[in-house]
This record gives C-alpha cells, sequence and structure tokens, in this order.
C-alpha cells in the first residue's frame, strides 16, 4: 500500500499544480521535451529525493486500478484533442467553426 502523504502530494499536484499546464496544453502541442521535464519535476516532488519503489508507470494509474491517478501531461493533451474534436463532430452547423 502507498503511504497516505503520496496520496496527498498526488492530491495537490492534480488540484493546485498541473491545471496551470492544461490551460497550455489545451491550445499548444507540446514538445517531448518539456513532458519529460514536467513528469520528472512531478516525480521529484512525489518521491522527495529518495528513491523510487514504484514504477513510474503505476502512479498515473486511476486510483481505482491500483495507481496514485495522477494526470499524464500527454494523455491530458490527448484528450484535450479528442474533446474538440467531438464537439466539432457533433455540432450541428458551420457556426461552431466559425465562433471558437
Amino acid at each position: 500500500m502507498i503511504n497516505s502523504s503520496f496520496h496527498g502530494k498526488s492530491h495537490a499536484l492534480n488540484t493546485f499544480v498541473l491545471p496551470l499546464l492544461w490551460y497550455v496544453l489545451k491550445i499548444l502541442d507540446p514538445p517531448h521535451e518539456f513532458v519529460e521535464k514536467v513528469i520528472k519535476s512531478v516525480l521529484k516532488f512525489l518521491w522527495g529525493g529518495r528513491r523510487h519503489w514504484v514504477p513510474q508507470k503505476w502512479l498515473f494509474l486511476p486510483k481505482d486500478q491500483g495507481g496514485l491517478g495522477i494526470f499524464h501531461p500527454l494523455a491530458m493533451t490527448h484528450t484535450f484533442r479528442i474533446s474538440f474534436l467531438q464537439k466539432c463532430l457533433q455540432s450541428k452547423d458551420d457556426s461552431y467553426f466559425l465562433s471558437h
């Protein structure tokens, strides 16, 4: 079982830190280096300089699947793109494209 302090840190990341990136990621395609730096910063904050005992891929899993539920920046970028495309395809007319 993962320590409760990790759950607190993951909640802080998802609530206060990572949403600052989501606004920008809705518009821009991040370079691979940027995503890697964000992930490294998340891991550094989460582990606090200690050894990583849990594989990184498990940290980004949803809580109901045994992970911490930290939102992965690249996954969120793809989610924003898919949501935008769904809105475009569901629009009844072309006014959606003209207003956005």
